[in-house]
């Protein structure tokens, strides 16, 4: 059988080709060379042709993501390993297949694409508390489990199943992919070769200082590995051996810089001279030899810390337990003799051996066994994986250990980064907004004890501009920590939190007046009301609670717990009366109660919440009447406002950030969007927000507001979250910000800006994307220039049953 881009060796057994994408160390196309011995004699003829084909087809195959998805379903799964080698397409499919594998394990979704109980997303700014809170509702106060960093960060994202009637406690867990590891070490390379070439330091110092902490919160490395592992003389000559080769390399290419470059390192200081040096780097450092060999020390160190979980484990008496890992080429069932390459997903099942539900003590086990994927430096844990650790699900009977009956209904509990964590990045991301727009409740960790920031009324905003405000709670914890002098009562606290909600929504109002948009505006008064309605107060979060044998809640300082537990071991009465007046403490004041809010809250969590239909529409025919030339004044000002953003951010970032957007944008990888470059999510923000602010003020306002003020803002917020905002609505305002940025420019803009490289790519990339998108988004009105956004906004905002039942017109 002859092939056009394949040879076979039939007596080595082994095929060779060109890659269609990967380059050698020189930047020329790779040879590949596969073993055909393992391959059965009834696949080899169809492994053969399917890479062969693959091969001479790449640029449709490859074209982007979902062709490549395509492929699989169709080609041996052989041959796309072999064509699609170390692509982001593979990289990006096994990160997916991950992902399923997990839904598999642990059930969330249903086959209509929303969760199958009711789901809680909890959101908030960092060191808000969220992470403790979590760990009251699933009873794991005592552990360090879920992490925490220093400045109590929560590290990647949680959920939590609550499945009442399991015998068995799961986790799964999904660590960072070894092709977006070894990403992050790349960059961090790029750094470490300044470093060397200025010779100011050390090399091994300039090596673990560079790997171990970097710029994302997500990636301390130095929880993995310590110091000493990069004390191999071997390593440490190929690093200098290595830059000073790129150093050399980079000046005799120097000619078609605009600007002179210096022979000495240190004599060269523009900002023009580190962009070209970093790109050049860039190029350079695809499979270095260093790069592979701090990889292979971190894939050792990995492989050492699930051994350890599996001894700790091993120690349990009375349980059954298996820890199934996922690893680069096959799935494991893990024991201390197996070795592993690097893992994409571990899963851990425990139970007893006698099929009892588990207990507090089973659970506390697992909890502290956890430790070792999601702990951070207050962990009992010498090394831990988790700043490997991208997300963590866990199933199980859990809750507050001071509840002594199970609920009846099962829940979820979301705990993920987006909103409230960085403020400078605004856009609510895809990925937080379908979770976001899925769940029943969104509940707002926030600390009740100190003046609430900007992050507060940015959240407050997102709520409200996006019609989630209705299915918001808020959560006011660490009312213990006020100053006693300044808040004496309980009263003076509440105050104090109500007067920060009200200082938050005039933040809000205070943006408006310098927009179009008047959303809060002259209604805070209804927002303020409605939040302070849905807000409870917690105290002593962070300590175990109890209850004594009245059912009255307490808690015991985590100091003295060692005491307490033996107070409680003893059987005389009076030295436990004596002894407990020192160790029992209540909470300050009923409305601070937290055991009894965190039931209030579950209740809450629950509680089945019906999908809102025109038929509930209380107050039809109210005839709101709108203008067409608002209207259209309203989509204009989508259009600049979403080019002024979106231009603003690209030319703040570095070429790094905006090469990585270019390639997902390319490619139409899961999740598009990269760090603050974020197009699609600018525009579902500024779109949502204008047509709220459109349907809220129509022309006769003052008429709907005599009788149904307050039930006319309700109605517009739930049209806008069940009509406009809506993952499950095809003509969406997510799906015209899918048609109109991604679709509507992947051939002329996306595709053509993820081919430029080397020395001034950067800025043909972000010249060519910003042409582009003012190509599309501008509309000169002078030229009678019609705006392509009108006709399907239009659509969506006036041809829906809320419209049609409210008798809305339009001229």
């Amino acid at each position: 059988m002859e092939f056009k881009n394949i040879n076979v060796n039939e007596k080595s057994q082994y095929v060779s080709f060109m890659s269609p994408t990967l380059k050698n160390k020189k930047g020329h196309t790779r040879q590949m060379t596969k073993s055909i011995k393992n391959i059965s004699k009834e696949d080899i003829e169809k492994v053969l042709s399917d890479t062969d084909e693959l091969l001479n087809n790449y640029s449709s195959h490859g074209n982007d993501f979902q062709s490549f998805v395509q492929a699989t379903q169709g080609f041996h799964p052989k041959a796309i390993e072999w064509a699609f080698e170390k692509t982001e397409f593979m990289n990006l499919y096994n990160q997916e297949s991950v992902i399923r594998s997990i839904e598999n394990k642990i059930n969330t979704l249903g086959s209509d694409g929303q969760y199958i109980y009711p789901a809680t997303l909890l959101i908030g700014a960092s060191g808000s508390g969220k992470t403790t809170f979590i760990k009251q509702l699933i009873g794991s106060e005592k552990t360090n489990f879920p992490a925490t960093m220093q400045s109590n960060t929560t590290i990647g994202s949680m959920i939590a199943v609550i499945k009442n009637e399991s015998n068995n406690l799961t986790a799964c867990a999904k660590l960072i992919n070894k092709s977006a590891l070894k990403d992050r070490l790349e960059q961090a390379y790029i750094q470490i070769v300044k470093e060397i070439l200025r010779k100011e330091k050390d090399t091994r110092d300039i090596l673990y200082d560079n790997i171990t902490i970097f710029d994302d919160k997500k990636v301390k490395l130095q929880y993995i590995v310590s110091k000493k592992d990069f004390g191999n003389e071997q390593l440490i000559d190929s690093v200098v051996k290595e830059c000073g080769a790129i150093w050399i390399e980079f000046l005799k290419n120097t000619d078609d810089l605009s600007f002179k470059v210096s022979e000495k390192f240190i004599d060269n200081s523009s900002n023009e001279f580190y962009i070209a040096l970093d790109e050049f780097i860039q190029d350079r450092i695809v499979d270095s030899d260093v790069i592979n060999s701090i990889l292979s020390i971190i894939c050792e160190k990995v492989q050492k810390i699930i051994c350890d979980f599996y001894e700790y484990l091993k120690e349990k008496e009375n349980i059954e337990f298996s820890i199934e890992i996922v690893d680069e080429k096959k799935i494991i069932s893990f024991n201390s003799e197996t070795i592993i390459e690097y893992p994409k997903m571990l899963t851990l099942v425990i139970k007893y051996t006698n099929g009892d539900l588990p207990n507090e003590s089973l659970k506390q086990f697992f909890f502290e066994s956890l430790e070792y994927l999601s702990s951070a430096n207050e962990s009992n844990r010498e090394k831990t994986l988790f700043p490997l650790i991208e997300h963590i699900r866990i199933q199980g009977n859990f809750m507050p250990s001071w509840k002594t009956s199970i609920e009846s209904e099962n829940y979820i509990i979301i705990d993920s980064e987006g909103i409230g964590h960085d403020i400078t990045n605004q856009s609510v991301s895809m990925q937080m907004r379908e979770i976001m727009s899925k769940s029943n409740l969104i509940t707002v960790i926030q600390n009740g004890s100190e003046q609430m920031q900007t992050a507060f009324a940015e959240t407050l905003k997102t709520l409200i501009y996006n019609g989630w405000i209705d299915k918001s709670r808020f959560c006011f914890n660490r009312m213990e920590m006020f100053d006693a002098k300044a808040h004496a009562s309980a009263e003076s606290k509440i105050l104090f939190i109500k007067s920060n909600i009200k200082n938050a929504l005039k933040q809000i109002v205070v943006s408006e007046e310098e927009e179009e948009q008047k959303i809060v505006c002259s209604r805070e008064k209804i927002f303020e009301d409605f939040i302070n309605d849905q807000s409870c107060y917690f105290e002593y979060l962070n300590q175990h609670f109890e209850k004594d044998a009245n059912a009255k809640p307490f808690f015991v300082p985590f100091d003295k717990m060692d005491s307490w537990n033996q107070i409680k071991a003893t059987n005389n009465q009076e030295i436990k009366k004596i002894l407990q007046k020192d160790y029992v403490i209540t909470f300050t004041n009923e409305l601070f109660n937290s055991v009894e809010n965190i039931e209030k809250y579950l209740k809450e969590v629950i509680k089945k919440k019906e999908k809102f239909s025109v038929e509930d529409l209380k107050f039809k025919n109210l005839n709101p009447k709108y203008r067409a030339d608002i209207f259209s004044a309203k989509l204009c000002w989508i259009n600049n406002s979403f080019l002024n953003t979106f231009f603003q951010r690209i030319d703040g970032s570095a070429w790094q950030t905006v090469k990585a957007f270019n390639v997902r944008m390319a490619g139409n990888w899961g999740n598009r969007e990269w760090g603050c470059l974020q197009p699609e999510s600018i525009f579902i923000d500024l779109a949502n927000k204008s047509i709220m602010d459109y349907l809220l003020n129509p022309v006769n306002i003052n008429e709907i507001n005599k009788n149904h003020h307050i039930e006319f803002i309700g109605i517009v917020q739930q049209f806008v979250s069940d009509i406009i905002s809506s993952y499950s609505n095809d003509k969406s305002v997510n799906k015209i910000a899918e048609r109109s940025i991604y679709l509507g420019l992947l051939e002329e803009c996306w595709k053509p800006g993820k081919e430029m490289k080397g020395t001034g790519s950067t800025y043909q990339r972000k010249k060519l994307i910003k042409d582009k998108l003012a190509t599309k988004f501008l509309v000169d009105y002078n030229k009678q220039q019609a705006n392509f956004l009108y006709p399907e906004i239009q659509e969506l905002v006036f041809d829906n049953p809320f419209a049609k039942a409210l008798s809305a017109t339009y001229r």
